[in-house]
């Protein structure tokens, strides 16, 4: 499945904070997780009209945050990656 956003974010010792100004998608697919869709809820106030982060936002995992971002069921360590492309499954 090709989604077209543009996220940034970082691990934490908290969990995972996505970048004010990335862009989040518009569509939720069947297998969003519920957890998404409540974070999605919860942090409404948080994106401008054209669903961009007006702040950052912390999510649990990588996961939770590539799931919010991508508004459907995503592996966070396979989907974050390095400005060099290396995934975070491969970061120590």
């Amino acid at each position: 499945m090709k989604i077209n956003v543009k996220a940034t974010g970082r691990r934490t010792n908290e969990g995972f904070v996505l970048i004010k100004g990335s862009s989040i998608s518009r569509k939720t697919t069947k297998s969003c997780p519920e957890t998404s869709i409540k974070a999605r809820a919860k942090y409404k106030d948080k994106l401008d009209q054209d669903h961009i982060l007006t702040e950052d936002v912390l999510l649990p995992s990588p996961s939770a945050a590539a799931a919010f971002v991508g508004e459907s069921s995503l592996n966070g360590n396979e989907m974050w990656k390095t400005e060099n492309g290396v995934p975070l499954k491969h970061i120590t």
